[in-house]
């Protein structure tokens, strides 16, 4: 339920001066940016958490600047508005998955729009002198859809509960943001991979302005869940985003391999030639938002030598983010989310499925996998256990490859999780998006995926927030009623089980058997 209610009736209007910048009245904070002052609000769950929305970190992209590297927004002087999201970035997105309709209630449905370089804040408090950790949420919806604004991502909480100051962005997506005209015309040849620079720029924005907001700029961690894991692991790899994170926490989604430049050039050649637009681009600019999406493709990072040089993790985890802390895990039966919770309904069906899904057709290979998981959980329907071996040996797989490379380099720590939290909703047990809650410790937000809020969701969900901001805070993520969380190594190989009982294992046989697949 939202709470309106708890900013009601106030009535005596508070004035709160900081130094530096303007007075405010309780329930209207005023904070000033490097291009100009915004009013934001209180958080409706919290009349002590501020609330600034919308504010544009960098200028239109559409028109004359459509396809080109972000620019700087125009600074203005009167108090300009921030209590509204502004428009997610143009794309065709797609709908929730049929089985996880549930999901849509929780979108953004602000209308769309190129002029979308925009970011969102929640914060204890406005330049206090405290030094708050930074945590920097990345939308989900592959590099193809989504916002920002999704009210699950909503940071009162993290920031009332941990006092750290909590940013979702808006960047570019799709072909927007990933269209490669480099090879294309020459006016391009130096351009590649904007929807990322997006980013890197939305992250110069918070390194120049976040103190204002309470937050320290020397303490930013950047974290999401499924393409938000895959943007911030992607983001490890650009040079241009040295120095402006600390941490990465990237949940059931891991950018291993990028596309490489041809495909992207292909590409790029297919959609000019619906738009009916020559290799001079002539008209390109004058074209409508929506005569543009309706070339779409389905787009993303490529691998160009400059903002992109190399794969994020390939063979090797990426050198230019050595330095920095890294948390990385993924959900018991996250495919319960695109499937529906019912795919099979025997063994004989579960061995054929895994044959099909795992062993590339093996089926002597899917019974051997399937018996080592039923040593462990002979009690388990073929159903579920179907998604668990699923799971495990693809977004799994993911995570232990990024855990391993990251281990191996030797200059940072790697912590791994295997989140295993269940909704009653339709049976979709453990699905993908259903840790985001959790994370936020918006359980009362999520109730249409996560299901009817109890003790036991609810001391899950405070572990994991506590555990995420400590995180954040200090490089280790720690909390009240959690084991001592110990980095994954070669040697010990461990991994934290988010559940009702948190326990620290040694990556199980039957997980490691389904992740070399």
């Amino acid at each position: 339920m939202r709470l309106q209610a708890m900013t009601a009736g106030l009535g005596m209007t508070v004035l709160l001066a900081f130094a530096g910048h303007a007075a405010f009245a309780e329930g209207e904070p005023v904070a000033t940016t490097k291009a100009g002052p915004v009013r934001g609000a209180m958080s409706e769950y919290n009349n002590k958490v501020y609330v600034f929305k919308g504010i544009p970190y960098g200028a239109d992209t559409g028109g004359a600047n459509r396809f080109l590297p972000p620019k700087p927004v125009e600074p203005w002087t009167e108090v300009r508005d921030a209590t509204k999201l502004g428009a997610p970035c143009a794309g065709p997105g797609f709908p929730p998955p049929p089985a996880a309709q549930e999901e849509g209630d929780d979108l953004d449905k602000t209308p769309i729009g190129e002029d979308c370089l925009v970011l969102n804040i929640w914060t204890p408090a406005l330049k206090d002198g405290k030094k708050r950790p930074v945590m920097v949420w990345h939308h989900g919806g592959g590099f193809n859809a989504g916002s920002g604004g999704s009210f699950r991502y909503d940071g009162t909480n993290l920031a009332a509960k941990q006092d750290v100051v909590l940013v979702t962005t808006n960047h570019r997506l799709n072909i927007f943001g990933y269209l490669n005209l480099s090879e294309i015309n020459p006016r391009f040849a130096d351009v590649a991979n904007v929807g990322m620079l997006d980013i890197v720029q939305s992250l110069e924005w918070i390194r120049d302005n976040i103190e204002e907001f309470g937050g320290d700029p020397n303490n930013v961690t950047v974290f999401g869940e499924s393409g938000g894991g895959s943007k911030v692991t992607t983001l490890m790899a650009l040079p241009a985003a040295k120095g402006l994170f600390h941490k990465v926490i990237a949940q059931s989604g891991i950018a291993l391999k990028s596309a490489e430049a041809a495909q992207r050039t292909e590409q790029a050649r297919k959609v000019l030639e619906k738009l009916g637009v020559g290799d001079d681009l002539e008209g390109l600019a004058d074209l409508t938002t929506e005569q543009v999406m309706a070339a779409f493709t389905g787009s993303g990072p490529w691998v160009d030598g400059k903002v992109l040089p190399n794969h994020p993790f390939d063979k090797a985890a990426p050198e230019v983010s050595a330095e920095v802390p890294v948390m990385v895990g993924w959900n018991l039966t996250e495919d319960t989310f695109f499937q529906g919770p019912q795919v099979v309904a025997s063994e004989e069906k579960l061995v054929a499925k895994i044959a099909e899904d795992v062993k590339d057709g093996d089926r002597a290979a899917a019974e051997s996998l399937i018996a080592t998981y039923r040593k462990v959980h002979p009690d388990v329907s073929p159903n579920q256990l179907y998604f668990m071996i699923e799971g495990d040996s693809t977004r799994g797989a993911a995570a232990l490859q990024v855990a391993d490379l990251k281990s191996a380099q030797g200059k940072a720590p790697v912590y791994v999780y295997h989140f295993q939290g269940m909704t009653e909703v339709r049976n979709l047990m453990s699905p993908h998006t259903l840790d985001i809650a959790y994370a936020f410790d918006n359980l009362e937000l999520s109730k249409r995926m996560n299901g009817e809020v109890t003790p036991e969701k609810q001391a899950l969900a405070d572990k994991m927030s506590t555990a995420w901001a400590s995180f954040a805070r200090t490089g280790v993520p720690a909390a009240e009623g959690l084991p001592e969380w110990q980095p994954y190594t070669a040697e010990n190989k461990a991994i934290m089980v988010l559940g009702d009982e948190p326990q620290l294992v040694t990556v199980p046989e039957e997980v490691a058997a389904a992740a070399e697949r």
